[in-house]
């Protein structure tokens, strides 16, 4: 059984096995890792990130990757929902974690470049793959 740091493991806590319904570890390095939780909806998702940002957050993604530096050796969270994990998507944010785990200092409209063209490029190969 995994050990979550305090304030991951608080929030997890809370939201419980009736919003999230897996919570997988990803690891960057033998030492640190990122907690993806897959979200049972949309609106528990969302939910979720009011309670990280103390506030009521925009409603316009499918996923996100939430770093959270004080909590080592978790690098942050990777929020999903279960409708929504196909393999350009998961490709997306984890190469938003991925760079924030090496610190590849992008800007931001570099780095979703970047992670838009991974997911599409994966999407791709996958939807070709899976007619094979």
């Amino acid at each position: 059984m995994m050990i979550y740091p305090a304030k991951i493991g608080a929030l997890i806590k809370r939201y419980g096995k009736r919003r999230i319904r897996r919570i997988i570890p990803i690891h960057s390095t033998v030492d640190n890792f990122y907690l993806a939780l897959v979200f049972a909806t949309d609106a528990g998702m969302y939910s979720f990130c009011d309670a990280i940002y103390g506030h009521r957050v925009k409603r316009d993604y499918a996923a996100m990757v939430q770093p959270w530096p004080d909590a080592r050796p978790c690098l942050g969270l990777i929020l999903l929902t279960a409708g929504r994990c196909g393999a350009g998507l998961i490709s997306h944010e984890m190469v938003h974690a991925a760079g924030m785990a090496i610190d590849i200092n992008l800007d931001r409209k570099k780095d979703e470049a970047l992670a838009l063209k991974v997911g599409h490029m994966v999407s791709q190969f996958y939807r070709s793959y899976q007619r094979v």
